[in-house]
């Protein structure tokens, strides 16, 4: 029975013979299904199902090695299971020494395209076969771990178990002082969703002047971009003066020329509303402290809350009420 999805033409000629027979060959799911029967090993074997194969007209070969190797891929299933069977022929008459690599390259490639063709994030089984056809024996390795050389227990045993969780929670103080740069590093992402980013900032003020004082000033701009670029909550305005409390005369006026730099490239959203707050705040504090001094000296309430514009509550709360505005 032919593969409906396959079509051929009899006329159709190519530049490459053996492109020609191997496709042509395996184009016929019998075919393939005896060459599969032939060259699988048993183990693989009993858990496939050859009865069903679907050749997929996919080619996974780089372009520039398309002259030397010729793919052919078949879905079928395995264990009930989606999964592929994968050849490719190495056609030059010497072996290919990264032919390791190369199929794994190819399998990952096997694997994305199956994802997105069946909206899944599960891994197909890929099994891969080589089909040699050179006057010469195969005498390279194809075991991919053996390209590490010296190497190859560790490279499996890192390449084999699951990948290093590298986390920014739970970063102890004992961990910070342990290792001051990583950890910094850690407590500086966690910014990003801190209630009280000033806090956490002056809790890392001997590792902040530590950084200045060995690094230099890129590294604490680049930290203070961050936490102006993603921080949640927090007054833009007094999070570059916290950190200006920190650092030193010179890092400090880097931090003011980068954060005006910020606001005119338009990268931190809602900073400038940030800073206007910040400035407001601080002129707002600063008719405080006028009224104060002109109630010291008994100017009339009245006449204070038309030149500094403060409320009678603002006032009042400083503790200098006279008499006539109660």
């Amino acid at each position: 029975m032919k593969n409906k999805n396959i079509t051929t033409s009899s006329n159709k000629r190519v530049t490459n013979p053996f492109d020609s027979l191997f496709k042509r060959f395996m184009a016929e799911p019998n075919n393939a299904k005896d060459f599969f029967a032939a060259h699988l090993p048993c183990e693989i074997r009993k858990h496939i199902d050859l009865n069903h194969l679907t050749l997929c007209p996919q080619s996974f070969v780089d372009n520039k090695l398309k002259h030397k190797h010729v793919d052919v891929l078949y879905q079928t299933q395995h264990n009930n299971t989606c999964s592929y069977l994968y050849i490719l022929t190495e056609q030059q008459t010497k072996p290919d020494k990264n032919m390791p690599m190369r199929m794994f390259q190819y399998m990952l490639r096997i694997i994305e395209m199956h994802q997105k063709q069946h909206k899944t994030d599960k891994y197909p089984i890929v099994y891969p076969m080589i089909f040699y056809v050179g006057n010469k024996p195969y005498n390279y390795s194809t075991d991919f771990f053996d390209g590490f050389g010296e190497q190859k227990k560790l490279a499996k045993n890192i390449l084999t178990t699951p990948f290093q969780l590298a986390s920014i929670t739970g970063v102890s103080q004992q961990q910070l002082e342990k290792h001051p740069l990583a950890g910094t590093l850690s407590r500086i992402y966690q910014m990003a969703f801190a209630r009280d980013i000033i806090s956490e900032l002056n809790s890392l003020r001997k590792q902040i002047w530590s950084i200045d004082e060995q690094h230099g000033s890129d590294l604490i701009l680049a930290m203070l971009e961050f936490i102006l670029y993603k921080a949640e909550k927090g007054d833009a305005y007094a999070i570059i003066e916290a950190v200006q409390a920190i650092v030193s005369d010179e890092t400090g006026e880097k931090v003011m020329t980068l954060s005006e730099q910020l606001i005119n490239d338009g990268i931190q959203q809602g900073m400038q509303q940030g800073m206007q707050q910040g400035i407001k705040k601080g002129m707002e504090q600063e008719k405080l402290i006028i009224a104060k001094q002109m109630l010291l000296e008994g100017i009339k309430t009245n006449t204070i809350l038309k030149i500094t514009g403060l409320s009678f509550s603002q006032l009042k709360e400083l503790g200098y009420i006279d008499s006539e505005s109660e």
